[in-house]
């Protein structure tokens, strides 16, 4: 008798005990579970990738005429007398928005002085001389865009020659800022009068900008890097 009371106390001790073990167990479970945090789904949108964004051009108020000493001014601080404006057009000069950044540019003919033709021809010098015709333009539609195998050979100036400078301008004070030193001189230009017209998106940029017609069947206009002939009566992309 006193054998199986026994046996029967212990059975009900290991119920018991397996009874607290799944309930403390259960209880751990569940506030484990309160105490984590239910994850909302992130919502994607979509975005324009970085190459195709719009370019938010700043807008600076419209600046007056320059005058004569002004030009000079500028064409001396950045081409330290190498280059003399032309007098064969009144004016020989044009102002716009060349390569799409809001300030206000300067694009006039100038001669090169015969005495200052190494200067010129620095490859170290702080402005480009580019002849327009060879620019290379990718073509936007094109899946592979092919480049020259070689390098070309420096554009070299000559004495007395014809030439469209174009200085770049900086902020709201555009080319007569005394920093705007950015300068391009570009050759086998001709057709002197010049004249502008605005285009709402340059080939190959999201800029719209100004280009450049010299009274010619064709017009310059900012490639990104360089200066570009197009051959067309109406600047058309």
């Amino acid at each position: 008798m006193k054998l199986c009371f026994g046996i029967h106390w212990r059975n009900r001790s290991k119920a018991f005990f397996f009874f607290i073990l799944l309930t403390g167990f259960a209880l751990l479970t569940s506030c484990k579970r309160q105490g984590q945090k239910v994850e909302k789904p992130v919502e994607v949108k979509q975005q324009t990738p970085v190459g195709l964004q719009e370019v938010v051009q700043p807008v600076y108020p419209k600046l007056r005429p320059p005058t004569t000493d002004e030009i000079k001014e500028a064409l001396d601080r950045v081409f330290h007398g190498a280059v003399i404006p032309d007098k064969n057009e009144k004016p020989g000069y044009i102002l716009g928005d060349f390569n799409g950044d809001g300030s206000e540019d300067l694009a006039i003919w100038v001669e090169a002085t015969p005495e200052h033709l190494s200067e010129i021809n620095d490859e170290l010098a702080n402005w480009t001389v580019i002849d327009p015709h060879k620019t290379v333009v990718p073509d936007a539609k094109a899946k592979v865009v092919r480049f020259p195998s070689t390098t070309p050979k420096p554009e070299k100036v000559q004495a007395s020659e014809l030439l469209l400078a174009v200085i770049h301008g900086l902020y709201d004070k555009g080319w007569r800022d005394p920093k705007a030193r950015q300068a391009y001189l570009l050759r086998q230009m001709d057709g002197r009068t010049l004249s502008t017209k605005h285009v709402d998106r340059l080939p190959g940029t999201m800029h719209s900008a100004d280009v450049i017609f010299p009274q010619r069947n064709g017009f310059l206009y900012w490639a990104g890097g360089a200066y570009a002939w197009k051959e067309s009566p109406v600047a058309r992309f």
